[in-house]
Formats: structure tokens, C-alpha cells, sequence
């Protein structure tokens, strides 16, 4: 027998915001990613495991009442958020000091899976559990987000827009300075103000956003951050988006 004991908010190292359940698919659509080592990956297939080649990860759907899992689901996950495919995002911001507008970049998640960690009792062992959940509401976040691993698959990139990224991640936590004046914009204000210039809350600063997609796997520590506005899905079909891999 198994059963839930408790939900736990997921909070990485970056973000402390908490996790809402809009966007979340019905329970069906979560899966349980499991830390197979390659010599197990027979065992785990039998036991009814399914391979994810984008992941490159073994998962279940379902939670099996079964102990020989305990040792595939009971591990750290090392990022919080997935996604097959993700947008680097550039924007203006009018500098609070010298009044000019200056060039702002981060990223745009529109599909992924996110992390959601759970305690379960399974057999007669407490473990914990990390289920990741489908969402479709687009967000965006700071650079300084993604994990090291998508970063140097980034710098592979051949265009302007994803060395500058790259080079902005690698600062301290992706802080942004003014091209004029050189005076600090502050991560907070680009991405979780009312006026932020990557605030889905003002649907009239949409169109000063332009998208650079990025067609392979990202890995991130981000914490999907949501809002009532409705027409963020619209946003990201209709904006101007130029395929940069």
C-alpha cells in the first residue's frame, strides 16, 4: 500500500514565489521521472517504465505500490522546470536615471513540465517524490535561471542574440544595466511589477516584446509566476519571433 502524506512546495535557489495550481493539467497528465542507472534500465522497463528520449529519463504515470521503485524515485531533482523548446526575450526599459530607454533580455517558457515535489509512504518506506506537472501558460523569467547545462549548449549557438544571453547569464544573478548610463535596472522590476517590461499584467507591453526561439531542450530552476491576464497564449502566437536554431 501506498499513500500521500503531504504536498511540499518546490523553491529553488532563485525564486520563492509560490507554485499555483492554474495551468496544472488534471492528475492523469503527471508523471514521476526516475534516476535509472543504465544497467537497471531493463528492470525498470519491465516494471513498466516508460523512456522520455527528450528528458532522456525513465517515468511513470501512475505511482506503483511497488518497493523496488523506492531506490528510482527517492532522489534530489538538480533543476525545477523543462521545456522541449524555449525563447530568449528582448524588451526596452525606460532607465529610472537617465530617462532613455535601454535594451532588457530574459527568457519565455510557453509548454514545459514543472516540479512539484510530494512525500508518499510507499511499501514501508516514507520517501519523497518528485512529480512534475504539464503547463501551458506562458511566463517569463531572468536568464540567471537557467542551468549551466543549457547555457553551454547556448553558447553553440551562432547568433548575436544568444551570445549576449550567454554572456549576461554568466554575471551575477543576471543583473541588467542601463546601456546609456550603466545604472542598475533590477532583475525584480524587469520581471514581477505591475509595469515590468516582462509582466504579462499590462497586455500594452506586449508588443514591445520580441521573441528569439530556441528549438532544443532548456533546463531551469524557474518557478512558473502567473497572472490574470488572458490573452498571454495570443501574445506568444502573434508576436514577432525570428528561429535562431
Amino acid at each position: 500500500m501506498f499513500k500521500k502524506i503531504i504536498g511540499k512546495l518546490y523553491k529553488n535557489k532563485n525564486n520563492n514565489n509560490e507554485h499555483s495550481s492554474k495551468g496544472v493539467l488534471p492528475k492523469n497528465k503527471k508523471r514521476y521521472y526516475l534516476n535509472v542507472p543504465y544497467k537497471e534500465k531493463e528492470a525498470a522497463k519491465n516494471l513498466g517504465a516508460k523512456w522520455h528520449p527528450g528528458r532522456r529519463r525513465w517515468y511513470i504515470e501512475e505511482i506503483v505500490d511497488n518497493e523496488d521503485f523506492n531506490k528510482w524515485l527517492n532522489y534530489e531533482e538538480e533543476y525545477s522546470l523543462f521545456a522541449m523548446r524555449f525563447y530568449l526575450a528582448a524588451s526596452v526599459r525606460c532607465c529610472w536615471k537617465c530617462k532613455n530607454n535601454s535594451r532588457i533580455l530574459g527568457v519565455l517558457y510557453d509548454s514545459y513540465e514543472h516540479l512539484y515535489p510530494d512525500l508518499y509512504v510507499i511499501g514501508s518506506k516514507e520517501i519523497d517524490v518528485n512529480t512534475w506537472y504539464k503547463e501551458y501558460e506562458p511566463f517569463f523569467s531572468p536568464l540567471s535561471e537557467l542551468t549551466d547545462e543549457t547555457l553551454q549548449a547556448l553558447e553553440s549557438v551562432n547568433h548575436p542574440m544568444a551570445k549576449e544571453c550567454v554572456t549576461l547569464a554568466k554575471k551575477k544573478n543576471a543583473q541588467q544595466y542601463c546601456e546609456h548610463c550603466n545604472a542598475k535596472q533590477g532583475n525584480y522590476h524587469l520581471f514581477e511589477e505591475i509595469d515590468s517590461p516582462f509582466s504579462f499584467m499590462d497586455p500594452n507591453l506586449l508588443s514591445d516584446i520580441r521573441l528569439y526561439k530556441v528549438n532544443f531542450p532548456v533546463k531551469s530552476y524557474s518557478t512558473p509566476s502567473f497572472s490574470s491576464l488572458g490573452n498571454k497564449r495570443a501574445f506568444v502566437r502573434k508576436a514577432t519571433i525570428e528561429v535562431i536554431t
